[in-house]
């Protein structure tokens, strides 16, 4: 069955960042914070993982009867500057390592690890094609590694405001695919597909056989119930589990002064419309 989950960051994560999160406290506070308002799982947005408390985030986890959907590597590459592509082989090897000791906090929080923007952007003065190549190259590396601790990598296409290529849906199949690996699957940001995509039922439907993530923000990016954008979710939820998507629905990745709130009536949303469409 779905499930809402919320975003969580660290405080490393930028205050002046376009998308802060809605809890950016100290991990355990977060995590109680959103356990308290009813979610059932947490996206996690890691700060570097070779100073992450993973001690600190599994004891959260464990005491507030929670689930961790997934590590987000997001910061990684807006905080640390690592991108798994770049015209620097330096920073693509560093941007490795750090995806590696993801991996091995995923393998040991029984969690998958999300790749979006941590992927870099096209390589200037290349063809879009050489880029391509080069991303589903460092993809597989991540995957044989990633299989052997059996964990899965979730792959995620950013609209054009973010990042300079692989921007629609049918993009980011085609480098899973080319990839290859049964480990990878992808992740699909609703706002993301409603800026890139002519027909968001036709894309997620495309994608079925791939989706192992939801960001279920509104096209305003607001999340479902407290937005006022144009996303009919009640018809998305129905596609979803037509399509046999029973994972998460992850949420909160705005800016908010009432967080609380927030969290508080998307959460009520989301579990009213599962219960009504999936049960």
């Amino acid at each position: 069955m779905m499930k809402p989950s919320l975003f969580v960051a660290t405080p490393e994560f930028p205050a002046d960042s376009q998308y802060v999160h809605l809890y950016r406290d100290r991990t355990d506070i977060n995590i109680k914070r959103a356990a308290d308002q009813g979610f059932e799982a947490v996206e996690f947005i890691i700060n570097d993982p070779d100073v992450c408390d993973v001690s600190l985030l599994e004891k959260a986890i464990a005491d507030n009867h929670i689930e961790l959907a997934c590590l987000n590597t997001g910061y990684i590459a807006s905080g640390l500057k690592y991108t798994l592509i770049s015209q620097d082989k330096v920073i693509m090897e560093k941007a490795m390592q750090k995806l590696k000791k993801c991996i091995d906090i995923a393998e040991r929080m029984h969690c998958f690890v999300g790749i979006g923007l941590f992927r870099g952007a096209c390589i200037p003065d290349k063809p879009i094609r050489y880029s391509r190549d080069l991303l589903v190259d460092v993809l597989k590396e991540a995957t044989a590694y990633a299989k052997a601790k059996k964990v899965d990598l979730s792959f995620e296409a950013t609209n054009r405001f973010e990042i300079n290529f692989i921007n629609t849906t049918a993009e980011g199949v085609d480098i899973v695919e080319r990839v290859g690996a049964d480990n990878l699957g992808m992740t699909l940001d609703l706002f993301h597909i409603y800026l890139e995509d002519r027909n968001m039922y036709e894309a997620i439907t495309m994608a079925k056989d791939h989706i192992r993530h939801m960001h279920f923000s509104d096209s305003d990016r607001w999340p479902a119930g407290f937005s006022h954008g144009e996303i009919n979710f009640p018809a998305l939820i129905q596609l979803l589990h037509a399509l046999g998507y029973d994972g998460y629905l992850s949420e909160g990745l705005v800016r908010a002064d009432n967080a609380d709130e927030c969290a508080r009536v998307t959460v009520g949303y989301l579990k009213k419309l599962i219960q009504k469409y999936t049960i």
